[in-house]
């Protein structure tokens, strides 16, 4: 276990407990809108809002997704629809507390939003993954060079 990778889980585990700490403030939907009504009462603050949000979001997610959670990461998961069989990692987490908290607050644009999480967490995955396997044919190039 390297420094980087302790880092990495401490800034996983610090981005999720802020995460589940800002949401469990709201228990409606109204809440939620008279927090952010405060912020975003201009029309590009708003256009922002809509775009910058789910890009950091899915910034979170790809960071995420190259981090096993300790004591569970070991366990093996497949989700339908394009995403390869992986360990729970902490986007698994991110987008499953996500998909919870918008369903809770509200549960018609919850649904609307959780195809849009859930594509950002697969293609988090699927980056992911490609990354490790050119990584590994790299890797492999590499040692077949040295052994000519």
């Amino acid at each position: 276990v390297t420094p980087g990778f302790l880092v990495a889980q401490i800034v996983s585990l610090t981005i999720t407990v802020v995460m589940v700490e800002a949401a469990t403030r709201f228990k409606t939907v109204t809440d939620a809108l008279g927090f952010y009504g405060v912020y975003h009462r201009e029309p590009m603050n708003q256009l922002i809002h809509f775009f910058g949000v789910p890009g950091i979001i899915w910034s979170m997610f790809l960071f995420m997704a190259h981090l096993p959670i300790p004591f569970l990461g070991s366990y093996g998961i497949t989700v339908p629809l394009a995403a390869p069989a992986h360990s729970i990692n902490w986007a698994t987490l991110a987008t499953v507390f996500y998909v919870l908290f918008y369903l809770k607050i509200d549960p018609f644009g919850g649904l609307l939003y959780t195809p849009v999480l859930y594509t950002m967490y697969v293609t988090s995955v699927n980056m992911v993954r490609n990354d490790q396997v050119a990584a590994k044919k790299a890797q492999t190039a590499d040692e077949k060079k040295k052994g000519d």
